[in-house]
């Protein structure tokens, strides 16, 4: 799914997560200038389908702020190790970016 300026916010997250098969086995999210906060994040960090094989996930400027960012280090740690697995948290304010390739986002369509 590719979401960029959908302005989604943590309520957006929750339906997201809530509609997601639970036997989900690849999920590329791209999210954009959408403000979900740290809570959004925790939210979609705890809500991941338990059978995920694949996740490419991207935030960028969606106002997670530290708490997000540490709540989402955790997938960032256990997926960017994985072969065609990333996560990345952009922010305008400070930019900190997890994963492995430099603006991989695009290039995963195409696979």
């Amino acid at each position: 799914l590719c979401l960029r300026e959908w302005r989604f916010t943590v309520v957006g997250i929750r339906a997201l997560v809530a509609g997601m098969p639970r036997k989900l086995r690849q999920l590329k999210l791209v999210l954009s200038s959408s403000p979900i906060g740290a809570c959004g994040a925790r939210v979609l960090a705890a809500s991941l389908p338990p059978q995920l094989a694949r996740l490419n996930l991207s935030l960028r400027h969606c106002s997670v702020g530290r708490d997000g960012e540490h709540a989402l280090r955790p997938l960032a740690r256990r997926w960017n190790s994985l072969p065609q697995s990333w996560v990345r948290v952009c922010e305008k304010t400070s930019p900190l970016c997890m994963g492995l390739q430099r603006c991989a986002e695009w290039e995963i369509w195409d696979d």
